[in-house]
Parts: structure tokens; C-alpha cells; sequence
């Protein structure tokens, strides 16, 4: 039986050494008790992502998904399945029983907050070369993601979308 303790936690400083400092210790020594006693396990550290906002979210389903069925043709709900599938690149996993390399389908819940602004990005890119027009984020009344912004004031670790320039050659886009 395969058994997975996900935990989070910060890095601190501990003297002239930096320690891991858990978020709730409690909750990981509790689920540290479903291993034997002499066990092998083995462990990996990274870097916390966040998975994509409640606003982007909400910006999608409400500007951006309207606005590019519109120019296609096609309702809200296939427009989002469109843009899924020309944007969100699918996991690769192996087939453990063949070795085959599988593609997992990812959705937008899947994305994090950078690989969602990418998906915004080339929503906003894909509708202009359809002909339209999405606001911004900000534009929208959602958060618009840029490090700083002087219309919403909020502060992300993030790129801001910029529009593409009117002489892009349209047989040189990436979908």
C-alpha cells in the first residue's frame, strides 16, 4: 500500500542554519503513525505553488470564455474546451504496465497561478486575431495580476498581460 504525507511549511532561519518549520506539525506526526517502524520512505522538497485564483476563475468564465465563443461561433461552455485544448498542455505519464508514455488531459483547477496567466494571455491573443476585443483583468474589475497596478493596486509575482501588436503575422502564431 502506497501511503503519501503531503505537508507544507516555511523555510527559517535557526542560527547560522536555515530549518524547515511545518505549517502543522501536528497533522504530520499524526499521519508519520501509518508507516511500520523501519520503513523506507523518501521525501522531496520544493517549492510551493499556488494553484490559480478564485478571480482568474471567475475572469475566464465571465469575459473570457463569452467573448471567444462569440467570435467563434460557438457557445461559452465549448469556447472553454476549445481554449483547453489548444492551451493547456496535457501531464505525461508512463503506462506502468507498457511503459508507454500516456498524456493525462489537465483542466484550468489543474493550472497554477503562472500557467494560468499564460492560458489568459493566449485567450487574450487568440480573440484578437478572431477579431474581438477581452478586457484586461483589471479592465474587467478583476484582479489584473501585473506586479503592481495603479487602477486595482494589487501586487503579484506575476508578468502583466500585454496586448499583441496590430502588424503580428497572423501564420506565426502558436495555435
Amino acid at each position: 500500500m502506497k501511503v503519501e504525507v503531503n505537508f507544507e511549511g516555511k523555510i527559517k532561519q535557526s542560527g547560522k542554519n536555515k530549518r524547515l518549520v511545518l505549517d502543522n506539525d501536528k497533522y504530520f506526526q499524526k499521519q508519520i503513525q501509518s508507516f511500520k517502524i523501519g520503513q523506507k520512505v523518501e521525501g522531496i522538497i520544493k517549492n510551493k505553488s499556488y494553484k490559480r485564483t478564485k478571480n482568474q476563475n471567475a475572469y475566464w468564465h465571465k469575459v473570457c470564455f463569452p467573448v471567444i465563443g462569440e467570435l467563434m461561433g460557438e457557445t461559452s461552455s465549448e469556447a472553454k474546451k476549445i481554449c483547453k485544448a489548444k492551451f493547456i498542455l496535457p501531464d505525461i505519464k508512463k503506462d506502468p504496465e507498457t511503459g508507454e508514455e500516456l498524456e493525462i488531459p489537465r483542466g484550468s483547477s489543474d493550472l497554477d497561478v503562472s500557467e494560468a496567466w499564460e492560458f489568459t494571455t493566449a485567450m487574450i491573443t487568440l480573440a484578437h486575431f478572431l477579431g474581438g476585443k477581452i478586457l484586461t483583468p483589471c479592465e474587467a474589475g478583476y484582479s489584473c495580476g501585473r506586479r503592481e497596478c495603479d487602477i486595482c493596486s494589487q501586487k503579484f509575482n506575476v508578468d502583466a498581460v500585454e496586448y499583441p501588436d496590430e502588424d503580428i503575422d497572423p501564420d506565426k502564431i502558436p495555435f
